[in-house]
């Protein structure tokens, strides 16, 4: 095995964890007055208080799934569940991609090239999901 494989790998599964955790985080967009945030499948509100004592300022921020819980027909907008299922999915087919680039670190016989293969159709995949993504954002923009 070669060392250019060994840095795809690591790439592989670096892209994969970063996708994951881009996909989770609830501030895709920021309104503008800066105290709501939302994200692909849920949202975040900051409310500003004053305390008890003069001067003292206190931040409470609440987040939630849009509808109150987990589910893809509670997603607000058709275009926006078509972006959480396009980015969703690519971010599902690096993470297959990233585990069958581990495979083949560990797997010596025929089913080496098997597994180069694989991966390579799971990243061309999730690049083609993140592209259609991507046009359905600037959709979603205009």
């Amino acid at each position: 095995m070669s060392y250019v494989q060994y840095i795809w790998i690591l790439l592989s599964i670096l892209v994969s964890v970063t996708c994951s955790f881009c996909f989770l985080q609830p501030e895709w967009v920021v309104h503008t007055d800066l105290l709501t945030t939302f994200g692909m499948y849920s949202f975040c509100v900051q409310s500003r208080g004053y305390g008890k004592s003069k001067g003292e300022e206190r931040e409470s921020k609440m987040c939630g799934f849009y509808g109150g819980e987990f589910g893809f027909g509670n997603i607000p907008s058709t275009t926006w569940q078509a972006a959480c299922l396009l980015f969703g999915g690519g971010c599902l087919f690096t993470c297959f991609g990233a585990l069958c680039s581990l495979a083949t670190m560990c797997v010596r016989t025929n089913m080496d090239k098997t597994l180069v293969l694989s991966t390579r159709y799971l990243q061309i995949s999730a690049g083609e999901l993140f592209l259609l993504f991507f046009i359905n954002v600037k959709q979603i923009i205009e």
